[in-house]
């Protein structure tokens, strides 16, 4: 998620993203998606082992309990993105279609969890 403000408008994103300029990250935000009548994304809950990266990244995990806990803040991530009101967490395929049929704007995100083990 590197910090980003996923409720930003895109201009406003980029411009306070040092991702997106240091490191050519594609980015993404919730008004364009909006913007752009997409009605489902498939939002990934990523956890990565310790030493993965040339750096040793603070997010990185050393533990199975810290993997739990970091998979477990990104799943919060999401569910608070939709008691908010701004996406709707689809789990199985009668909400997907419930979403598909309704008209709201609301974007529906299928969870889905990567993980590297070493």
């Amino acid at each position: 998620m590197l910090n980003r403000n996923f409720l930003l408008d895109i201009s406003n994103l980029r411009a306070s993203d040092k991702h997106s300029k240091d490191e050519g990250t594609p980015t993404i935000c919730l008004p364009e998606l909006i913007r752009g009548n997409v009605r489902i994304v498939f939002a990934t809950i990523w956890v990565a082992p310790s030493g993965y990266k040339e750096t040793d990244d603070p997010i990185c995990y050393r533990t199975a309990e810290e993997a739990h806990a970091q998979g477990l803040t990104q799943l919060n991530f999401y569910r608070n993105l939709e008691r908010q009101g701004h996406i709707r967490i689809i789990e199985n395929k009668v909400q997907l279609q419930e979403h598909l049929d309704h008209d709201s704007p609301v974007v529906g995100a299928v969870i889905l969890m990567e993980a590297l083990i070493q």
